[in-house]
């Protein structure tokens, strides 16, 4: 290691009273040491006071001082400091006697060689660091030597103790066997009831285990057993609502039909859903959402319904929601139509109020919506809030009726909680209700409101169109081909996998209706199957099943399925289906402007009659209207084409034709 490295932080503290002797040596060392000049010892001891100095090279013959003493009265004060001192020959007895009194390190006779003062110079510094280095391990050695005089002390201590302990060890030794063995008998015998419990505790859940699943089986095939006939029920229903021949009275029985099998839906998906929601499995379908098209088509059926019972409905939405957003459609509407719902049923009179905003201040970056319903109906008292939430609880309303399961606002806690948000609620018994929660719902651009064409269809554009119906049941196959072969499908039908194979390689069609669930070969081997025919490869498959668990819907998308439409289908349902997967061209029925029927064309009821009606509408009664239109056509059937009328009139809420047409016949009586 060269000197400059070795000693790049060293001192080196230079004193003579002349100029150039301090200049050349300045020169020989500044570059590998930190130097300091004097030019006496006075001011040699100064620069000392100051810094700390590693090395110190004197001139013997100084003015005032000599170095010979200046290093004797330092050597106490500064004893790590290296002293060497330069002399001339004449003054070599007082260096020899400071050398010998051990204030001197060295001493180089003048002239010297740059070489051996350089060499002189380097020892120095080595010695310094040599007296520091003993002067550490020293300390260390001390502070060594103290620790082990402690170490010494504790052992000795512990010897003592250890002795002590001896003493007593064999008594204590014997107390302790005794107890340890009647604890080890407590523990053996702890151990045994433990593993009888864990077994105990294995055998019940498993007993649970085979429970649950039965439960869902039970409910999978009770499901399956009921849609199977709703499916033919509202099928029908809605097939023959679109016959125009039929009469209002007729059409009025079809609506009854089809909202009595809504409502036997309904209660089989609530069931089927709170089941899902105890086992986990209930998933979530976020899309985006055109969010002001959603909450209208809301608020427009609640509305209906409230006016049907005279309430007034208030819908405050928020100009200011975002346009589109991501969210699932079915699981948000769901628990909205349950609370407006709840609203409109425990609501006697007064209002129903609809309210959605942004939960967030800052318009431009809102994403939190914040739903609330509320009501002035009957309120619930304090000591029923903390219940109104567990499954199958019911408040009853004014009337004294309970409508449903008491499973709506289970089911509505449950989704809000899945979809991130909490249902709470804030009532007082006879002056109202208020549901509300938040949601953080993520913005999106809004999809294009799809365009709904309420047009009756008659047949399509185009080429033939051949569509096969897999499905064991008849009634279900019949109701898919009185829907489709008026319109101009070909339609044939297959009772099994097996058969649906068969047709499917005869038939060719373009799209096929498989149900799922059949005897022989089931939905899911004969999709399979057909999906492995080259020849049949360009064929649509839509998968039928009145089990609507989210597995059996993925599990048939698997097998090579294109779509999943749920039992008991909705006749528009399958046409939009169809038009999805075929592309094809309705032909629509085209819109005939309604003539006004002449008043020959009824017979009249009496004055008195006529007057109580023109009451009611001018006070805009609709549902006083409709209950006397229903009674005219019951009790007096010569009536029957004027009670028609109006209560069509009436269900379409068209208050001014209504006037017009009791204002004509009180004229004309």
């Amino acid at each position: 290691m060269n000197p400059k490295e070795e000693h790049v932080r060293g001192t080196l503290l230079i004193i003579d009273d002349e100029t150039e002797i301090l200049t050349s040596l300045m020169r020989q060392f500044r570059k590998n040491y930190n130097v300091l000049t004097a030019s006496s010892a006075e001011e040699g001891r100064e620069i000392m006071c100051r810094e700390p100095v590693h090395v110190i090279i004197s001139d013997q013959r100084m003015p005032g001082m000599t170095g010979a003493e200046f290093f004797r009265k330092i050597k106490t004060e500064y004893p790590d400091a290296v002293r060497v001192i330069l002399t001339a020959y004449s003054d070599i007895e007082a260096v020899i006697a400071a050398i010998n009194e051990g204030s001197i390190f060295r001493y180089i006779c003048k002239p010297w060689d740059p070489g051996e003062m350089a060499s002189a110079v380097e020892e120095a510094f080595r010695h310094y660091r040599l007296i520091n280095s003993n002067r550490q391990l020293m300390q260390e050695l001390k502070e060594s030597n103290a620790a082990l005089r402690q170490e010494i002390l504790k052992k000795e201590k512990a010897q003592k103790e250890l002795k002590q302990h001896r003493d007593s060890l064999e008594k204590t030794v014997e107390e302790r066997t005794a107890t340890l063995t009647r604890i080890n008998r407590l523990l053996l015998k702890e151990i045994q009831e433990h593993r009888e419990t864990a077994k105990a505790l294995q055998i019940a859940k498993e007993e649970a285990d085979a429970a649950n699943r039965a439960k869902s089986e039970f409910l999978a095939h009770m499901s399956h057993e009921l849609r199977t006939p709703l499916n033919g029920i509202l099928g029908y229903a809605q097939i023959l609502k679109k016959n125009k021949d039929i009469s209002e009275s007729q059409h009025s029985g079809l609506d009854i039909i089809e909202r009595s099998g809504n409502h036997l839906l309904n209660l089989i998906n609530d069931i089927l859903d709170l089941s899902k929601i105890e086992a986990r499995k209930m998933d979530l379908h976020p899309r985006p959402l055109s969010l002001q098209v959603f909450l209208k088509g809301i608020s427009d059926m609640i509305r209906i319904r409230a006016m049907e019972k005279d309430l007034d409905f208030r819908c405050d939405i928020s100009p200011f929601l975002p346009p589109g957003v991501l969210a699932d459609e079915q699981r948000l509407g769901q628990v909205l139509l349950n609370l407006l719902n709840n609203a409109v049923k425990f609501t006697e009179k007064g209002r129903v109020t609809f309210q959605a905003e942004a939960a967030e201040k800052n318009r431009e970056k809102q994403k939190k919506i914040r739903f609330r319903v509320s009501d002035t109906g009957v309120g619930i008292p304090p000591e029923h809030l903390e219940n109104i939430f567990s499954p199958f609880r019911q408040l009853a309303s004014r009337t004294g009726k309970n409508k449903g399961t008491g499973l709506g606002l289970t089911i509505s806690r449950n989704l809000v909680e899945i979809m991130g948000g909490s249902l709470s609620v804030e009532s007082r018994a006879g002056e109202g209700s208020s549901f509300f929660f938040e949601l953080e719902l993520p913005e999106v651009a809004g999809p294009r409101p799809p365009e709904k064409d309420n047009r009756r269809i008659l047949a399509f554009q185009g080429g033939k169109r051949k569509i096969l119906i897999v499905d064991d049941r008849e009634e279900n196959r019949r109701l898919l081909c009185d829907l489709l072969s008026p319109l101009g499908f070909e339609v044939q039908e297959a009772e099994n996998g097996s058969e649906g194979i068969e047709k499917a390689v005869a038939f060719k069609p373009d799209l096929i209706f498989m149900d799922l669930i059949m005897p022989v070969t089931d939905g899911f081997e004969a999709v399979m199957h057909i999906r492995g025919l080259p020849e049949l490869s360009h064929v649509k498959i839509i998968a039928l099943s009145a089990n609507t668990l989210e597995d059996v819907r993925r599990k048939s998308m698997t097998a090579g399925c294109d779509d999943f439409v749920s039992k008991p289908v909705h006749t528009d349902l399958v046409l939009e289906k169809i038009y999805d997967h075929l592309k094809t061209e309705w032909i629509y029925e085209e819109e005939e402007k309604e003539k006004p029927r002449k008043q020959k064309d009824y017979q009249r009821p009496a004055a008195q009659i006529l007057h109580e009606l023109k009451k009611m509408a001018d006070m805009g009664d609709i549902s006083a209207l409709r209950k006397t239109a229903r009674e005219l056509m019951l009790e007096k059937k010569e009536y029957r084409d004027f009670a028609e009328e109006l209560f069509r009139l009436s269900k379409s809420f068209e208050i001014e034709r209504i006037q017009r047409l009791i204002q004509v016949e009180e004229c004309t009586d």
